[in-house]
């Protein structure tokens, strides 16, 4: 009986240079396996497109998160009584955004395969340089807030205003991030996981998923407007708590609705997503958030805590929610819970923090500082 012979493969493509010493040296009538170089280059290049596609998705996350800052802007200049309803406009224009993707989406999914590798993709990211361009264009032509204008004409704009945060206003930066927090993780999951979740876990056609978020988006961007006018008359706190308290029941029933594959409950289980945790909540947020901190570093504190929080939130919960999945052999529930438990975090500082509705935002002192009498 002849035995087998030895088989190796060789997995690193690095020893390539040293092929002839390699077999020379290994027992005679031992099979060598070499990686194809083409292969080897293709898979290089698909680990170096992915490494390019993930920075370019940490840096537009956070990009985006730092842009709604300037929600503070608007904030100042609106008059009392408004501020709630202006600031707003901002996720307005985040939900047109999101359709926009949607839009492009679907119909990147009508282009051949072969069209969509060789250049429909490229179109779909070039078409967005287009919109960043308008964007810079209607940026350089905005005034500074009054309330900045006055901090420079008195000097007292301070040198540093992120250190100038930590020192004085860390209260109203951690109640924003915590205020964030969960509503940021849900907001992510709605918009990333769960369009993922339709079509591996429920089989709905992924052809479905983009009209969906569609529709999410345009309700969405509808909802900002409508709970920032709401909060303009009710008050910041008790719409953000009651929207908050929502989210905290909201996933469980959501999921269900899901696994029902039907597209009517999917489609209205998304929507009430997209209009509470995406969009309605920080159409809120943009007025909410600036108001507790002083006019030295109103816009740092705004940015600081919502940056944070959408990295330790929202950044990080669609890996979450995939892990739970995986963990709990497809079990919706474990996610559920993470997703009601979060956002308990955010309905809790919410309580936490002081009504700020037509506050003074002239004022150096936050409003989480006691009153001296």
């Amino acid at each position: 009986m002849t035995a087998d012979p030895l088989t190796v493969v060789v997995a690193d493509p690095n020893l390539a240079p040293l092929r002839a010493e390699f077999e020379t040296a290994v027992p005679h009538g031992t099979v060598v396996h070499w990686p194809d170089p083409r292969h080897t280059e293709a898979v290089e290049a698909a680990m170096a497109d992915a490494d390019v596609l993930v920075s370019g998705r940490c840096t537009a996350t956070m990009a985006a998160t730092a842009q709604s800052g300037g929600a503070t802007l608007l904030t100042e200049t609106a008059a009392p009584g408004r501020r709630g309803r202006l600031s707003s406009l901002v996720m307005t224009g985040a939900a047109l955004g999101t359709a926009l993707g949607a839009v492009a989406w679907i119909l990147a999914q009508r282009l051949p395969d072969d069209a969509l590798m060789s250049w429909g993709w490229r179109l779909i990211f070039g078409s967005s340089l287009l919109v960043t361009v308008i964007a810079l264009v209607l940026r350089r032509k905005l005034n500074e807030s009054p309330v900045f204008t006055e901090l420079k004409e008195q000097r007292e704009r301070p040198a540093s205003p992120v250190k100038e945060v930590f020192r004085h206003g860390r209260k109203p930066m951690l109640l924003a991030l915590f205020m964030n927090f969960g509503v940021s993780t849900q907001s992510y999951t709605y918009q990333v996981f769960m369009a993922s979740y339709l079509v591996s876990s429920v089989g709905v056609d992924k052809d479905f998923v983009p009209q969906v978020l569609l529709i999410g988006a345009l309700c969405g961007g509808l909802a900002a407007i409508c709970f920032g006018t709401l909060s303009d008359r009710l008050g910041r706190r008790p719409v953000y708590s009651t929207i908050a308290a929502a989210l905290v029941l909201l996933p469980a029933p959501t999921f269900i609705a899901l696994n029902t594959g039907s597209h009517v409950a999917i489609t209205v289980a998304i929507v009430i997503g997209f209009i509470l945790a995406c969009h309605g909540s920080v159409g809120v947020q943009m007025s909410y958030f600036p108001e507790p901190f002083g006019k030295r570093y109103r816009y740092a504190g705004v940015t600081l805590g919502r940056e944070f929080s959408s990295l330790i939130g929202g950044g990080v919960a669609p890996l979450i929610c995939s892990a739970l999945l995986t963990a709990f052999s497809g079990s919706w529930i474990p996610v559920a819970v993470y997703m009601s438990l979060v956002t308990a975090v955010s309905l809790i500082a919410t309580r936490m923090s002081p009504e700020t509705l037509d506050r003074d935002l002239n004022t150096a002192a936050d409003s989480t500082e006691p009153v001296r009498r």
